[in-house]
């Protein structure tokens, strides 16, 4: 018998042996670190999840988006952003896709420092969040819908960092930005 036939007979054997044991469960003991494994659901918003999820869950991009009420008032999509004037409640329309469920990522940008958010869909619990300047951007889930529902989300309640002005000096009126995007 050849060396390298002796070889694959020794591999086979030992293979074998393996599977042999594990189904008799002969002395076969998990290793440590898997005994003491536990899952909850909590595992599934933890940061290294998350990332893993956003990277391989489609984005909405900012063309995807429609400005469905306040327009008038100067709520607009500005280039990758959503900008919502103070003191006026912004209505965005994202329309769902039928095949796959997207994610709209939104962070506040500078000069914000804060905006209530509602994301209302169909056959979904609504999302109520405040998105605050300095957090990671928030994951809303536009779910999938055979009926291509359009998902509402509105903001509102923005706060923007004022700058000292003088006396008697006009303000313009402030405007929060959120950046669309990881």
């Amino acid at each position: 018998m050849s060396r390298r036939t002796a070889a694959l007979l020794i591999v086979v054997l030992l293979i074998l042996a393996c599977c042999f044991s594990l189904a008799l469960g002969l002395n076969v003991r998990q290793p440590t670190f898997l005994q003491q494994a536990q899952f909850s659901g909590s595992d599934l918003t933890r940061p290294a999840v998350a990332d893993v999820r956003n990277r391989l869950t489609t984005q909405v991009r900012a063309r995807d988006i429609t400005v469905t009420d306040g327009t008038s008032q100067g709520c607009r999509i500005q280039g990758s952003s959503l900008v919502v004037p103070e003191d006026v409640t912004c209505r965005f329309g994202i329309p769902a896709d039928v095949n796959q469920t997207r994610q709209l990522n939104l962070a506040v940008a500078a000069p914000t420092l804060s905006v209530e958010s509602l994301l209302e869909q169909e056959l979904s619990v609504s999302v109520d969040k405040q998105l605050v300047q300095g957090q990671r951007p928030y994951p809303y889930d536009i779910y999938r819908n055979e009926n291509a529902a359009i998902a509402r989300l509105s903001l509102h309640s923005c706060t923007v960092a004022k700058d000292p002005v003088g006396e008697g000096t006009a303000v313009p009126k402030a405007a929060c930005t959120l950046k669309i995007g990881r």
